[in-house]
């Protein structure tokens, strides 16, 4: 799983699946509203999920599990526009 952003300040995740079983996938947007994705990944597949950071002012907070292991990817997209303090930075979770 690697990430990018596009030039309007979306996230990009790719997702390359490098073993030969299924891979099941689930992405939860911990903070800002998104809904939960899932992707399923054949053996050599590989996957890129645009996510819009509009609403969220170009913040994101992801969890991302595969049923065995759990990643969270956290931040912001600068985009040399004029935006706002991340909103969720005093919510618990």
């Amino acid at each position: 799983m690697t990430e990018s952003y596009h030039p309007n300040g979306d996230l990009c995740l790719h997702c390359h699946h490098q073993s030969s079983r299924l891979l099941q996938i689930r992405i939860v947007d911990r903070a800002y509203g998104h809904k939960d994705r899932r992707l399923s990944l054949n053996g050599g597949q590989h996957e890129e999920l645009d996510f819009s950071l509009v609403s969220s002012h170009q913040w994101y907070d992801l969890e991302i599990d595969d049923g065995q292991h759990q990643w969270r990817l956290a931040g912001y997209v600068e985009n040399g526009r004029t935006t706002m303090t991340d909103r969720a930075n005093t919510a618990p979770d």
